[in-house]
């Protein structure tokens, strides 16, 4: 038991020797994950995204959202999808401080799978509604391209 819990690591020769495939695939997930992750030196401020889902009508009995430049609601705003819990819960979307405001349909919000979905819409101008489609931002020196849709594979009944 001690000589496997105190094995020596093999040698990245040994790896390679062992493994060639294997050890140059790694190392190159290895640092092509480390230049994704590393941030680009930028004197811009960061920007922040804020992403919330299934309130379910529950909207007005939030906390406070955090801060951010971008809210997304990423579907099931309703419970039953009706025109008006659809109506209230994009007033309560439309009064959030964020200066850009997407959302997304789950597959609670009936209302907007209506024919007229695009007069429910209408009194929203600050808010950006994705199906299948995307939506480009400019901020803070950035030029973000933001992609939604309200498909999602079938569970359940």
């Amino acid at each position: 038991m001690d000589s496997l819990l105190n094995c020596r690591q093999p040698s990245g020769f040994e790896q390679f020797i062992e493994n060639p495939l294997l050890f140059l695939t790694q190392k190159a997930y290895y640092f092509g994950a480390h230049r994704l992750l590393s941030c680009p030196t930028s004197s811009s401020s960061p920007t922040r995204i804020v992403v919330i889902s299934d309130t379910h009508n529950h909207h007005g009995s939030l906390s406070p959202l955090p801060l951010g430049d971008i809210l997304i609601h990423a579907g099931d705003l309703t419970q039953s999808g009706s025109p008006e819990e659809l109506r209230s819960a994009l007033q309560w979307l439309e009064g959030q401080p964020h200066p850009h405001k997407i959302f997304i349909a789950g597959n609670h919000d009936a209302a907007l799978n209506m024919p007229e979905t695009s007069t429910l819409l209408q009194p929203f101008l600050s808010l950006v509604y994705l199906n299948e489609s995307s939506h480009t931002i400019n901020i803070q020196g950035r030029t973000l391209h933001i992609y939604g849709s309200p498909l999602t594979p079938k569970h359940g009944s």
